[in-house]
């Protein structure tokens, strides 16, 4: 049985349009492509993780444009409202969302990573499971697609952690959730 001092945090490290949406009208993220010349710390913010949450639908996603789902060396958790098979070593998961992370907050031995979509996200927010959330706003406007934020969820205040800008435009932004 791992003890120990303090709970691991579920962090949701996503990125979005500067007017909110996480896809555009087609459900596509291609947008994003000419902004992957830079790691903008995101594999210093795996080094603090052993654990990921996704939805089926963003895990799909990213199977569907020709890569490799990247969290191979990490406890992956596929959430999916019907019962699908595991897939190599990641765990699917159609229980309670809840559940799971009461769980994962009191085993893991580092933090959580919430990789989307914006439902688990809602989800996760209805239930105040979100600890931190870090958002890298692109310098896009897409005018239609998938908000960020949907369906509902609880309201929640936060405090400013930080923000990063990057030469093309990206802008970085860290927020605690404030319980």
């Amino acid at each position: 049985m791992v003890v120990k001092d303090e709970k691991s945090k579920l962090i949701v490290y996503i990125s979005m349009t500067l007017d909110g949406y996480i896809t555009d009208k087609d459900e596509s993220i291609g947008y994003l492509s000419e902004y992957n010349s830079e790691d903008y710390d995101y594999d210093s913010f795996l080094n603090t993780i052993d654990t990921v949450i996704v939805g089926k639908n963003t895990y799909n996603k990213v199977i569907e444009m020709g890569f490799e789902y990247p969290h191979k060396n990490k406890d992956v958790y596929i959430i999916s409202e019907s019962i699908i098979n595991n897939i190599g070593n990641f765990k699917l998961y159609s229980g309670s969302l809840k559940k799971l992370v009461v769980k994962l907050k009191k085993s893991s031995l580092k933090n959580i990573y919430c990789d989307g979509g914006s439902h688990i996200i809602s989800q996760l927010l209805s239930d105040n499971l979100v600890d931190e959330i870090i958002v890298t706003i692109i310098p896009v406007l897409l005018n239609g697609g998938l908000k960020l934020f949907t369906g509902s969820y609880n309201a929640a205040k936060l405090k400013h952690l930080k923000t990063r800008t990057f030469l093309n435009g990206l802008v970085q932004n860290h927020y605690t959730v404030i319980k």
